[in-house]
């Protein structure tokens, strides 16, 4: 069990480190804030995942990072003037989508090998803060891709909760 949390934090570690080098690279202060949530976000995992292989008590937080990208997002769209996205921002976010979708995948398998109530709990609540992370990241490719477009959607279906 402890190399499954070892394991584990190695992900979020990675992913921490990843969305802090993009928060400081990123000219886009809406988009530096996002990165900063989510390595935040991050380290909260690891901290529980921590805490978990040290036999402690852990519980997860409710994330905020969905409604902090969609605020971020609201601000952007109320500038005139769209600030340039940099030219490989896409290989660089879909880099990000790709740690994601690996600590995804990496929890989904976690949670058919534990047996303890409170640790499934645990890794149900991380799971389901990577996913929304996972859409925050389609979101910016998607973003970046057709910025104009992007933000006039009055419905926001890009970051709904599902």
């Amino acid at each position: 069990m402890s190399d499954m949390w070892e394991f584990a934090k190695g992900f979020e570690k990675e992913g921490k480190e990843y969305y802090e080098r993009l928060a400081k690279e990123s000219s886009i202060e809406e988009l530096s804030g996002v990165f900063s949530i989510l390595a935040a976000e991050e380290q909260r995992h690891y901290d529980l995942f921590d805490k978990l292989q040290k036999g402690q008590q852990a519980e997860a937080e409710n994330s905020g990072a969905l409604g902090s990208a969609k605020e971020a997002f609201a601000r952007l769209s109320k500038d005139n003037d769209m600030p340039e996205v940099i030219e490989d921002a896409e290989s660089v976010y879909r880099k990000a989508l790709t740690l994601e979708n690996s600590s995804i995948k990496f929890y989904e398998e976690a949670l058919v090998k534990l047996e303890d109530a409170e640790q499934k709990s645990i890794v149900t609540d991380v799971l389901d803060q990577e996913r929304s992370h996972a859409r925050i990241i389609s979101g910016m490719i998607e973003f970046i891709g057709r910025p104009k477009e992007w933000l006039e959607n009055a419905e926001w279906h890009h970051l709904d909760e599902y």
